[in-house]
């Protein structure tokens, strides 16, 4: 009942912020970026002796230059960002620091579950010969910097293991290409996807780059 009081705070709260235009607000959305992440910070602020790590997103963070843990929050394009900007707060505002672990990455893929990202979509339609029409906001000459799964998950794996807490991005900041440069070597592997539109006025994202110095240290 108190994590349910609490959801239908921001849910008042956020419903007083000014309206972005084109963002529709689901009730899946709000339950996965927000509701769950009250439940789980009100139940760890109960076990003392519990850390939490909560996956956060770069995607709520104003993104004109490199992205790190100084980097402002509060760039709403879309409703991913602003839910999971609340759910982080809720959760900050929770969970004590010293208890606390929040990893942000910069744009995963690859896997074999890997079947949302760009990259997966593009290489999966050539495959299957797929001309179903498909718009992807995007904009071909920003840079992106890539991040593999298994790249992400060692990071990820080796903070918890040393019981690192504080906010953590988690990029690969040598690894950085503009889109346009993917698709031609996607071509030279034989990988042409056909029926694409790209939108580069809807891309979110715009020049999505790690700065991973304090990940480094």
């Amino acid at each position: 009942n108190g994590g349910n009081a609490t959801f239908n705070s921001f849910e008042a709260g956020f419903a007083a912020l000014p309206p972005v235009t084109g963002i529709v607000m689901g009730a899946a959305t709000m339950t996965t970026n927000v509701a769950n992440a009250i439940n789980v910070a009100n139940a760890v602020q109960m076990m003392p002796e519990t850390m939490l790590v909560h996956l956060g997103t770069t995607a709520s963070y104003v993104n004109d230059g490199p992205i790190g843990e100084q980097t402002p929050s509060g760039f709403f394009q879309t409703a991913y960002s602003m839910t999971k900007l609340l759910g982080e707060q809720y959760v900050k505002e929770t969970v004590s620091p010293d208890r606390l672990l929040i990893i942000r990455p910069v744009f995963v893929y690859g896997g074999r579950h890997d079947h949302s990202s760009v990259l997966s979509t593009l290489v999966r339609r050539s495959l299957t010969k797929d001309r179903t029409p498909i718009n992807i906001n995007m904009d071909l000459v920003k840079q992106k910097a890539f991040l593999h799964i298994d790249d992400w998950t060692s990071a990820m794996v080796k903070l918890i293991d040393d019981s690192i807490v504080g906010e953590f991005v988690v990029g690969n900041p040598y690894e950085v290409y503009k889109y346009r440069v993917v698709l031609d070597v996607l071509a030279e592997q034989g990988i042409k996807p056909v029926n694409v539109t790209w939108e580069p006025d809807l891309d979110s994202l715009g020049n999505h780059v790690a700065d991973a110095q304090k990940l480094m240290k």
